[in-house]
């Protein structure tokens, strides 16, 4: 059995969904200084202080596991003791901090800089980024990719209907999917900004623009280097390649001026806080 390392996160990407944080994982996973689980998005957080997510926290891990397991059969020569951290990975004792702490127990994360990138931490209450700051220091580095509000409530809005095969209903459905809390909720920066840096310093929080993802992607991810205090890696691989793409499908032209609206305090928002050449790259 290992050796408990008793190793936790340095660096936390909180957001935004459908900003480019899937690509980010992908990414740094293949940095030689940097170690993550196995499967992206560990939900610690707000399964703790988000009580709705419980409803689902469960079955994503176990999923991530079985995509990991499938994985490595198919890949790789297959590591039992690996296989075994996966399966008690989905099976003892999830979201407790034994287990997260238990989720970098790995010979492998020993020295390396330990990232959880859960885009779903940006929506976290006080008491929850309170409780991140407790848990994983004052120290604590953060990423947080920024799309355009309007363009990322209908990457997020073509990715839910398309999952249940709703993406060719009429525009009357698809204003009313829009009108879900959730769309509003995970792109909603006017409030976790603000909150995130009532908690911890400023300097601690990388902003990063979506646009440059596409745009210049090994100067986003030297500037993520910088900030983690990491050495450049020159070998990363796929680095202009698109992860999870949504299926390509025409919004009606009433979802988008009906989001525009709804949104339109985000915007300001977000230009007023980082200025008019940031927004335009988001």
């Amino acid at each position: 059995m290992n050796e408990p390392i008793h190793q936790l996160p340095s660096f936390l990407c909180i957001g935004a969904q459908k900003a480019a944080t899937s690509w980010l994982w992908v990414m740094l996973r293949q940095h030689p200084q940097v170690w993550m689980p196995p499967l992206k998005e560990i939900h610690f957080f707000d399964h703790l202080y988000i009580p709705e997510n419980r409803a689902w926290t469960p079955s994503h891990i176990k999923k991530g596991v079985t995509e990991a397991l499938k994985w490595h059969v198919e890949n790789e020569t297959i590591n039992l003791d690996h296989f075994k951290y996966l399966v008690d990975l989905a099976m003892v004792n999830p979201f407790t901090e034994d287990w997260y702490r238990f989720c970098y127990n790995r010979t492998t994360a020993k020295g390396k800089i330990l990232g959880d990138i859960t885009p779903e931490y940006c929506t976290l209450p006080e008491e929850g980024v309170e409780y991140v700051k407790q848990l994983l220091g004052s120290n604590l580095k953060i990423i947080y990719l920024i799309r355009n509000p309007v363009e990322r409530a209908i990457s997020q809005l073509k990715m839910n209907l398309t999952r249940r095969g709703q993406e060719g209903e009429n525009e009357n459905f698809w204003i009313a999917a829009a009108k879900q809390p959730v769309i509003y909720q995970r792109g909603d920066y006017e409030t976790y900004i603000p909150r995130w840096e009532s908690i911890f310093p400023k300097e601690n929080i990388l902003y990063l623009p979506y646009r440059q993802v596409k745009a210049d992607p090994a100067r986003l991810l030297a500037g993520i280097e910088d900030h983690l205090g990491i050495p450049h890696h020159a070998g990363f691989k796929g680095i202009s390649n698109r992860v999870h793409k949504t299926k390509e499908t025409r919004v009606p032209n009433g979802v988008v001026a009906y989001l525009d609206e709804l949104l339109a305090s985000q915007s300001s928002f977000l230009k007023s806080r980082f200025g008019e050449k940031f927004f335009a790259q988001t």
